[in-house]
């Protein structure tokens, strides 16, 4: 809790200082949503299954498979038209479908219907995030309605996963702590005008396998 209040009061800190000194003309600010995969969580998720032989909680469990949402705000200095350098404050949710004790003394039949509508699960897999990281972002082709970029990040976060278990509490697994966070994106697009624009990424990190969001630019620097 404390990370979070001090990520937050920096960001807002962040925000006010650069919005004073909007003048310099080099200043953007993002905020944008994301879909990945917490590697970690579905590992843990696989080995469950394999070390106490469980099986999924139901065909829709396997398309839960330790995706992860998350929700970012950025800013970013530019120091010329292609290199700037800022940060991103986010957080993340990611869940694995449930997993559940195999019922061996069941028909072909029944077990069919089970194991692929049957919802019920034995386990719970689910994680948080809230992460912050210093940022480079290059502009391979900076114009005034369009920009190919890439962007890289790394920094800390404070990671909680939890694995419950209703009728096995001692089976259950809990981590809390800070962890090393990171961001790659190699390839994004920027469309629209020439202070607010959309934009696209595919990379690979906290902020998601794609990303996408809005983008304002405060007294926007010729390009």
């Amino acid at each position: 809790m404390k990370l979070n209040l001090k990520s937050i009061v920096l960001i807002s800190f962040l925000i006010v200082a650069t919005s004073m000194n909007a003048q310099d003309n080099k200043h953007e600010f993002r905020a944008n949503f994301g879909i990945g995969i917490d590697q970690h969580l579905r590992n843990v998720q696989e080995r469950y299954i394999n070390d106490y032989h469980l099986e999924p909680a139901g065909i829709f469990s396997l398309l839960d498979h330790g995706w992860q949402a998350s929700g970012t705000l950025e800013y970013y200095y530019h120091i010329n038209k292609h290199c700037a350098i800022g940060g991103s404050f986010g957080i993340t949710e990611a869940s694995c479908g449930g997993a559940r004790f195999k019922n061996e003394d069941i028909n072909f039949y029944s077990y069919f219907i089970n194991y692929f509508f049957d919802p019920t699960s034995d386990f719970s897999f689910k994680s948080s995030s809230q992460y912050l990281m210093p940022a480079f972002k290059y502009s391979w082709i900076p114009r005034e309605h369009f920009c190919l970029y890439s962007k890289a990040a790394v920094g800390i976060m404070h990671y909680k996963q939890d694995v419950t278990c209703d009728k096995m509490p001692f089976l259950e697994r809990h981590e809390n702590g800070i962890r090393l966070a990171y961001q790659f994106s190699p390839v994004g697009f920027e469309f629209g005008g020439e202070r607010i624009r959309g934009f696209f990424e595919l990379g690979y990190g906290k902020q998601g396998i794609y990303n996408a969001g809005i983008l304002f630019y405060l007294n926007k620097q010729k390009r």
